[in-house]
């Protein structure tokens, strides 16, 4: 049997999605900026398209229907981030309140979402720096 001689992978995530996701951020950029899943216009649109995959929750916490909206387009924001894409020092702090936002407008309680925000305001820069760490798994092929 043929077959590639490694497999690379990236670990840490939960979710993926099965259609494409569109949302106006109100973050304009000068072009649009896009990695295979993630598209962010000019005009911000964010544009998540199907087969994404993100981690939802982090911390010591738990995903709740409220959370999914604003996990999944931080999660996509900071992912150009990581990519160098967008510049962290001008988009984090926008990102992060855009989560703040999502978390209300999808029905958290304030006390909670604070919380959350808090937490991604004040330790989520070096996730908004950090690609994730590929990974790789050699593969056993007589035929390599």
């Amino acid at each position: 049997m043929r077959m590639s001689q490694e497999l690379k992978y990236t670990a840490g995530f939960k979710y993926q999605t099965k259609e494409t996701f569109w949302i106006e951020t109100g973050l304009t950029v000068g072009k649009e900026v896009r990695t295979h899943f993630v598209r962010l216009l000019p005009t911000g649109t964010l544009i998540i398209e199907k087969g994404f995959a993100w981690d939802g929750a982090s911390g010591p916490t738990i995903d709740t229907e409220s959370s999914f909206i604003g996990g999944l387009v931080h999660d996509a924001l900071y992912r150009l981030m990581q990519q160098g894409l967008l510049d962290v020092k001008d988009y984090k702090k926008p990102a992060d309140k855009l989560f703040y936002e999502l978390l209300i407008s999808q029905g958290m309680w304030k006390w909670r979402a604070g919380i959350w925000y808090d937490g991604v305001k004040d330790f989520g820069g070096s996730s908004a720096k950090t690609k994730k760490k590929v990974k790789t798994v050699k593969v056993k092929n007589e035929t390599n």
